[in-house]
């Protein structure tokens, strides 16, 4: 069962969730369940069933900022600057960004299989009504951005006839790899 998550929920990362999260790699990223903060797979967070802190690359970059500036770099400053973007970042996300990170993650785990794996959290356009998520291409590392309408009435009836859901639009991209794989439902 998916933890109850609310916007009281008190999120704190230590200097020992870091380097937690150092000890695994690329792929991996600190999430909270509602409850605990640890470390996993990143894709244990693609359908939005739980609150994704940081990314292993992120804390990578996050440290190496904070070197080039000449701010302390230490384990403790860097938990409470993640601490700090994990809280801000929690509102929008159990508002918005789960709902819409529900409706992304059967690509994203359709696309894991063929080496391309989400880099980070979904982003929500201003007008709520798309969704980029950023892809790492192994194993190359290329980053592709993947741009998604997003309707609420695709998922709930609406009667607002100015928001009905877009048409799909398919466009064959070439590829080295059979996609859809063989044997897919």
């Amino acid at each position: 069962m998916t933890p109850a998550i609310t916007v009281t929920d008190d999120i704190t990362v230590d200097a020992a969730h870091l380097r937690g999260l150092m000890a695994t790699g690329p792929g991996w990223a600190l999430m909270w369940d509602g409850h605990d903060v640890f470390a996993a797979p990143a894709d244990i967070a693609d359908h939005g069933a739980v609150f994704e802190i940081i990314y292993w690359d992120g804390l990578t970059a996050i440290h190496d900022a904070h070197a080039r500036r000449g701010q302390p770099a230490d384990s403790a400053t860097i938990a409470a600057d993640i601490t700090g973007q994990a809280r801000t970042r929690l509102s929008p996300w159990q508002h918005t960004l789960k709902k819409m990170m529900a409706v992304t993650g059967p690509y994203t785990t359709a696309l894991r299989p063929h080496g391309i794996h989400r880099r980070q959290d979904s982003h929500p356009a201003p007008d709520g009504h798309q969704i980029t998520t950023a892809y790492r291409i192994a194993p190359t590392g290329a980053t592709a951005t993947v741009t998604m309408p997003y309707y609420r009435d695709a998922i709930a009836p609406h009667h607002d006839h100015d928001h009905r859901p877009a048409t799909p639009y398919r466009r064959p991209v070439p590829s080295t790899h059979p996609f859809p794989p063989p044997n897919y439902p």
